[in-house]
């Protein structure tokens, strides 16, 4: 769900009704929030607890998998097939464990953080790098530790 109203994004940018630039680019000034909070954000307290409440049960679904698919690794007799299959289970269970933790910290949306992307998606918008101002925006938001 997106954080920011697809209306909202083309009144920030004065753009026209329907151009079909302001979605893609609204999606990508919301992960560069994500990224650079390395936390979830979400629209509000109540979905922000049922990522919380079903981080648990995602995390032992991967580490079930991660389990199955190391002991599907060791049955491979060829030592660099058995390398290869043991190096994508470490990666897949790094990521879920990634995801977990961008859930268990997420944070609910604020109006620092509307504004940062909002900033962001004007700079994607015109064609310029990163903006600093959504950086700092955001970055009272950045989980620590991480």
């Amino acid at each position: 769900m997106p954080l920011v109203d697809l209306n909202t994004a083309i009144a920030h940018l004065r753009a026209e009704a329907g151009d079909p630039r302001v979605q893609p680019l609204l999606d990508a000034a919301e992960r560069f929030a994500f990224e650079l909070l390395d936390r979830n954000v979400y629209a509000d307290a109540g979905a922000l607890s049922t990522a919380i409440a079903a981080a648990p049960a995602a995390l032992a679904a991967a580490k079930a998998a991660y389990d199955a698919a190391m002991i599907a690794a060791a049955t491979l007799t060829d030592c660099e097939l058995r390398a290869k299959a043991e190096d994508y289970a470490a990666s897949a269970w790094r990521a879920a464990q990634a995801a977990s933790d961008r859930a268990q910290f997420g944070i609910v949306l604020n109006a620092d953080i509307t504004a940062g992307i909002l900033l962001q998606l004007e700079h994607l918008y015109d064609g310029s790098d990163t903006d600093k101002a959504a950086a700092a925006l955001l970055q009272p938001y950045r989980r620590l530790g991480a």
